[in-house]
């Protein structure tokens, strides 16, 4: 993970400073099931963005579709 964090001067002190976060993953699956890959990519995501883990034993529900008939 790689943080850089901007303050400008000069004639751009005005502009408010900046945090960034880079996340960079590379792996190599070793089966053609990516549905845990994808899965755990998204637990990170979420996480990052702040998202409060469920507690355990709870199940999410699921939106529906539009258009599914219910």
């Amino acid at each position: 993970m790689t943080r850089v964090i901007s303050e400008s001067f000069g004639s751009l002190a005005d502009t408010p400073e900046a945090d960034e976060i880079e996340i960079r993953a590379s792996w190599t699956p070793t089966t053609p099931d990516l549905a845990p890959h994808l899965h755990a990519w998204a637990h990170l995501m979420g996480s990052v963005a702040g998202r409060p883990a469920l507690p355990e034993g709870v199940t999410p529900l699921r939106a529906r579709r539009a258009g599914s008939g219910s």
